[in-house]
């Protein structure tokens, strides 16, 4: 039986992080970013490879690129991918990312707002 190599310093850095995001997390004070840190971290100790990240950041951003804007726009596009994320996609073919931005002009037609491109 082999002896395991000692820490380097980049796996003592990446425990530190770790047990700071633990403590943030038991202490209910995590931010955004180390929900994200810790999503990515643990994907591979569940198994999963995510083939897609939705985020509220990144379709709002292609939906400004794309000359959408609204103060609403942010909420409905957390309420879009909370929406997509749920759904069964056993059988489904399309883009989840081309879902979630087809949900954010469904809600905002729902909230009486027509979103027109500049």
């Amino acid at each position: 039986m082999s002896k395991k190599p000692p820490p380097t310093d980049n796996a003592q850095e990446a425990r530190e992080l770790r047990w700071a995001l633990a403590s943030r997390y038991a202490l209910g004070s995590l931010t955004r970013e180390d929900a994200q840190k810790m999503i990515c971290e643990l994907e591979a100790v569940a198994g999963w490879a995510a083939v897609v990240t939705l985020s509220e950041d990144d379709t709002v951003e292609r939906l400004n690129d794309a000359g959408y804007d609204h103060p609403k726009l942010r909420a409905w596009a957390a309420d879009a991918i909370g929406y997509v994320a749920g759904l069964d996609w056993s059988n489904e073919s399309s883009s989840a990312t081309d879902m979630v931005e087809e949900r954010v002009f469904d809600l905002a037609k729902k909230d009486g707002v027509e979103l027109k491109s500049s």
